[in-house]
């Protein structure tokens, strides 16, 4: 769980592992500070978590994306998750950040 500002700078970060009534929240501090933008399979702090941890930081990052390109919608179980026009747009944003990280590389 990440709380970050409008920049996407995260403030706080904590996760909760276990699957018994005694799971705790710990803190995972190395991610504060950090921008969201890029918590994707290639970070290295995300690389050096589980394969379900990093799934889930991926999806938290999905999620900060879709909100910041203002795309909230309200789902139903018979409305698909991912229908086309979500999916489109998603991808959409996603090809935007992918060349905005690029640009400031200089990769183009």
């Amino acid at each position: 769980m990440f709380a970050v500002d409008e920049n996407g700078r995260v403030l706080k970060a904590s996760k909760m592992q276990g699957v018994t009534i005694l799971a705790r929240f710990q803190n995972m501090d190395d991610y504060v500070g950090e921008d969201i933008h890029y918590f994707d399979k290639y970070n290295p702090l995300v690389r050096k978590e589980n394969k379900l941890m990093q799934s889930a930081i991926e999806d938290a990052r999905k999620v900060y994306l879709l909100h910041e390109a203002g795309i909230e919608k309200e789902t139903s179980s018979s409305d698909s998750f991912l229908g086309f026009g979500f999916y489109a747009n998603y991808l959409q944003l996603s090809i935007k950040q992918l060349l905005k990280k690029n640009k400031k590389r200089g990769s183009l």
